[in-house]
């Protein structure tokens, strides 16, 4: 299983054009079967019933199957996360480019997993790291057990400088990650 950190770059992307990498790999978390509770005000994806940490979680232990590279969306092995802060900066940004979408279907549809807010608490360890604005991004994807941040912000996140610094998570581009999961070998999990 495969849990990414999705930032608004990239939900931004992926729900306004129909093609490129940021698209291909929401369709990839679409398709994992899901439940929905409503926290939050927005849709919150949960699943075994099981409530940890501000989020919803899966069943850590999944019966048994095999994972090859054309399988990756039938076997549920990319889960998509966000939090609500990523939320609200990315329906500022539709705000700034007067686009109509509605923030909660497309992360019903996409079954993406809305963290809340990240607190200034959360935050703080993160302070001294990177720049102001990009802070929560870090925090949410390292609060929520990510092993990746998918973004597009090679300026402020996806630079080898910060890659240094952050090393509980590996930050990379929609495409990266695409690259990674299509020449991965199958496995069984």
């Amino acid at each position: 299983m495969i849990k990414v950190f999705f930032d608004d770059s990239v939900l931004f992307s992926g729900f306004y054009s129909s093609t490129g990498a940021s698209r291909s790999l929401l369709e990839m978390v679409k398709h994992s079967p899901s439940l929905w509770d409503t926290t939050w005000g927005i849709s919150l994806w949960r699943s075994g019933l099981q409530h940890q940490q501000g989020f919803g979680v899966r069943n850590p232990e999944p019966s048994r199957r095999y994972v090859g590279t054309g399988s990756w969306v039938k076997k549920n092995i990319i889960y998509g996360i966000t939090s609500q802060t990523v939320i609200d900066e990315l329906e500022n940004n539709l705000y700034k480019f007067n686009e109509q979408i509605n923030i909660e279907l497309l992360i019903e549809e996409y079954s993406i997993l809305i963290r809340e807010k990240i607190s200034d608490i959360e935050i703080e360890p993160y302070k001294v790291l990177i720049e102001e604005k990009d802070q929560h991004v870090v925090a949410g994807a390292i609060l929520t057990g990510c092993q990746y941040l998918i973004t597009l912000d090679k300026k402020h996140l996806n630079n080898q400088k910060i890659k240094e610094k952050i090393t509980k998570i590996k930050i990379v581009s929609p495409k990266e990650l695409l690259n990674k999961i299509l020449i991965s070998p199958p496995r069984r999990i």
